[in-house]
């Protein structure tokens, strides 16, 4: 095998390596993420609410896209319900039912 062809097969291997951690590590924070916000809306009660963010629709997104076959359609789908082609597309009072419709697909 030629020094070339080690190269490349490398490359791709690195290349793998990396999506599975990307996905891995995006993952862990969406987790992380969705137990801070349980935890504090029970330590807050009903007095504060959870305010959606177009960062948290996005990952609801990738979540959705990347766990589910035919995802990337679902959460088309229900982002084309607000006329959105992407997340930051959604109107800002619409945020949380987006959101809990992705959710809720997965």
């Amino acid at each position: 095998m030629s020094l070339e062809n080690e190269i490349k097969e490398l490359k791709e291997a690195v290349i793998a390596l990396t999506k599975v951690i990307v996905k891995d590590v995006q993952q862990d924070i969406n987790e992380v993420a969705s137990k801070m916000i349980e935890e504090q809306s029970q330590t807050s009660g009903d007095k504060t609410p959870v305010v959606v963010t177009h960062e948290m629709v996005k990952d609801a997104c990738l979540e959705l896209s990347r766990s589910v076959e035919g995802g990337k359609d679902k959460a088309k789908e229900i982002l084309k319900g607000y006329d959105a082609r992407k997340a930051s597309d959604v109107p800002q009072d619409k945020l949380q039912e987006c959101l809990d419709k992705l959710k809720g697909a997965l």
